[in-house]
């Protein structure tokens, strides 16, 4: 009857749901055992006093924004702008190497315009 179509639809989403998570985290072992010695090297690279630094303003932003009470939707857009916002700002700040060279980047490629 309809309840056993109900329950073949539920599982079948549970196994879409399933295989693509085992299907991901195999691409993610394959990925990282090709690209290991490069991950490594870049993983040794980043400073991440910097980086939390960065992710606790953002955080304080967002909580903040939590307890204005604006809906939930409201909430989640402006907290999502807010915390990427001063997670970016503070990198910029404190010049984090990654993120200096993205802007210097970007710079170069408006000035080209």
């Amino acid at each position: 009857g309809l309840g056993d179509v109900y329950k073949r639809q539920k599982y079948a989403s549970a196994g879409a749901a399933v295989g693509t998570l085992i299907a991901e985290f195999v691409v993610l072992v394959v990925q990282y055992k090709v690209l290991k010695k490069q991950v490594k090297n870049i993983l040794l690279q980043i400073n991440y006093f910097k980086i939390c630094i960065g992710i606790v303003i953002g955080l304080v932003v967002s909580v903040w924004t939590k307890m204005l009470n604006l809906g939930d939707f409201s909430t989640l857009v402006l907290s999502s702008v807010l915390f990427f916002s001063a997670y970016g700002g503070t990198l910029i700040v404190l010049k984090e190497d990654l993120v200096a060279e993205i802007v210097n980047e970007l710079l170069i490629k408006l000035k080209r315009k």
